[in-house]
């Protein structure tokens, strides 16, 4: 990715000239030929000959797209529910627009995960978030119906 260029470049260089021991773990975005933005996580070691001369790089990636699609929907999650807690005591006024907000970002990620092996944890992580902001909203008795998506 055009953005992480630089770091990864500089991040690498910093490691080589320290004399490249150890691993170096790096995450880092790619745009794939299909224009889609994927992130990857990796770790690179140095391979070495017999006389410990450095003959080249070798490296370990994994694409972590989903993990972090998933990780950055819990974490939005977790952060409006702490944030209900100083809103409850302006009453329900407070509490309707940070859970309208959750739930319209969750759906958003929820429609955007990729079809691959991890699709349907995604999704049960989301509709558990998704459903608990509906049980909320529902708690309000604001009487606006809500239709859901998949069901």
């Amino acid at each position: 990715h055009p953005e992480d260029a630089p770091r990864v470049r500089a991040e690498f260089r910093r490691w080589m000239n320290a004399g490249g021991d150890g691993c170096l773990p790096m995450e880092y975005r790619l745009v794939a030929p299909s224009g889609a933005v994927r992130r990857i996580s990796a770790r690179l070691t140095l391979a070495r000959d017999a006389r410990s001369n450095k003959v080249g790089v070798q490296t370990i990636s994994r694409d972590v797209t989903e993990l972090r699609s998933v990780q950055d929907a819990l974490s939005h999650l977790g952060d409006t529910l702490v944030g209900l807690l100083p809103l409850a005591s302006q009453g329900i006024e407070g509490i309707l627009p940070l859970l309208e907000r959750s739930r319209d970002a969750i759906l958003a990620w929820d429609a955007a995960a990729p079809g691959d092996e991890n699709q349907q944890t995604i999704h049960r992580l989301l509709d558990i978030g998704r459903r608990l902001c509906d049980s909320l909203l529902a708690a309000t008795g604001d009487g606006i119906d809500r239709p859901h998506q998949n069901e």
